[in-house]
């Protein structure tokens, strides 16, 4: 599990944890204590509250956020405020549920969305605080992947980059990510390429730049030799660079 997974299960966890500390064991913003017109406890609700809050949260970062690039300051900003709106719309809902809808108007509505906004900052925050500094040491280790106008056209770290291959004026990018093994095509050469990621990349063939800290294992087959990676790609040698490669 990686820090992003991690920052978004806590999110999930500490949301729902601290909702329910404030309403039993602290019974802020003038909580009811007595049984709700529904029948139910204090502490049957606030467990209530609780586990709907972070089931909302888990729907947003593990499903919807899928769907939503949230990278940037200010996307992540608006993405946090939109989880707090859209769960305490949940929470109001709830709470009419407990309260015979007794509560369905709009002074009950605006004062719901404040003071659930208000109990989210203590959460929401210490968790941005909690994996501010991993998220820095993250960007830091990202390499800018540039085309040939000079634009970065792709971000990755370089221990998931797999290998370069030449395809015309192109250069098909092959890296993992969540899991996965995704392409991109980047308009540069190759033998840009082998000059600027020296450090991380080496050429096995005219065609080809390969990361062999990611190869799997070095296959022959009918004389030709091919790199094997663990995500069943393979990438050939050629006669030219293959005692450099066996040395390595």
């Amino acid at each position: 599990m990686d820090n992003r997974d991690k920052e978004k299960y806590s999110v999930i966890v500490f949301s729902g944890v601290f909702l329910f500390v404030v309403l039993y064991l602290y019974r802020s913003f003038g909580i009811q204590t007595e049984e709700s017109f529904s029948g139910h406890s204090l502490f049957f609700r606030s467990v209530c509250f609780g586990l709907l809050a972070s089931f909302s949260f888990a729907f947003n970062e593990l499903l919807l956020k899928k769907f939503i690039n949230v990278e940037a300051k200010v996307n992540k900003f608006l993405w946090r405020l939109w989880e707090v709106v859209f769960t305490a719309h949940l929470i109001y809902l709830l709470f009419n549920i407990f309260w015979n809808w007794t509560e369905l108007n709009l002074e009950s509505y605006f004062l719901m969305l404040f003071e659930f906004a208000v109990v989210m900052v203590v959460p929401l925050t210490f968790v941005h605080f909690l994996f501010q500094n991993d998220s820095k040491d993250l960007i830091v280790d990202l390499i800018n992947i540039k085309g040939d106008n000079g634009k970065t056209q792709l971000k990755v770290k370089p221990e998931n980059i797999l290998y370069f291959k030449a395809e015309d004026n192109y250069v098909d990018i092959f890296y993992r990510s969540g899991g996965q093994v995704k392409s991109k095509l980047i308009r540069n050469s190759l033998k840009n390429f082998e000059e600027e990621l020296a450090s991380i990349l080496i050429r096995c063939h005219r065609s080809f730049l390969v990361n062999l800290d990611q190869v799997e294992h070095v296959e022959t087959k009918a004389g030709k030799v091919f790199l094997l990676f663990d995500t069943n790609h393979q990438v050939p040698v050629s006669k030219k660079y293959q005692d450099n490669i066996v040395k390595l």
